[in-house]
């Protein structure tokens, strides 16, 4: 009995290959694209939303950046890494704003020595509290949305430092403050999630 030519038949041993499934062909492509991850260390892995990167990165630690090129802006690594000492920075200045005025503060309002040292606590124990507070926040939303926030935050009651009348006003503000004080925790985890050394 004879076969036709419009029939399908397999292929495979000695009539040729047998197609390769679907998932058989994303393995494949998957593993080309991991082998030439090796040959280029700026290539991105397969899972990034990146096809390159401009520092050499480690494909075995979640496309990290191996190098830091101070100088560069670019997408994800070193743009992460100027953002977190940027906001870094702004947040400490948001923290310490009204210390320096203290002396001025204190002297206009007739406020006593413990009444300036309760504004620093309170500033100071809002700051251990929400660093506390940031560590799982960052595990799950990352680093840029809540150093984000807390910029947002601790920035209106730093404009309001002027609208003080009263020791309990001063302590209330730099409770609220104090919030600046735990962008400690998210300028370390984010560049820790950029760079693996």
């Amino acid at each position: 009995m004879s076969v036709s030519n419009d029939e399908e038949t397999p292929q495979g041993g000695d009539g040729g290959e047998m197609p390769l499934d679907p998932v058989e062909l994303e393995n494949l492509r998957i593993r080309q694209q991991w082998e030439e991850c090796a040959r280029d260390s700026k290539r991105a892995s397969p899972n990034s939303k990146y096809e390159r990167y401009e520092i050499p990165v480690d494909h075995m630690d979640g496309d990290r950046g191996t190098q830091i090129n101070l100088f560069s802006f670019k997408r994800p690594h070193m743009r992460g890494l100027h953002c977190a000492w940027i906001s870094f920075f702004l947040c400490f200045m948001i923290w310490f704003a009204p210390a320096p005025l203290l002396k001025e503060i204190g002297d206009t309002l007739n406020l006593t020595k413990a009444e300036l040292w309760t504004s620093s606590i309170t500033n100071d124990c809002t700051a251990i509290f929400t660093r506390i507070l940031m560590g799982p926040i960052c595990d799950n939303y990352g680093a840029r949305l809540p150093m984000s926030v807390v910029l947002i935050f601790a920035s209106i009651p730093t404009a309001m430092v002027g609208l003080v009348n009263s020791a309990a006003h001063l302590a209330l503000i730099r409770f609220f403050i104090g919030f600046a004080g735990s962008s400690f925790v998210m300028s370390q985890f984010w560049p820790s999630r950029m760079f693996s050394r």
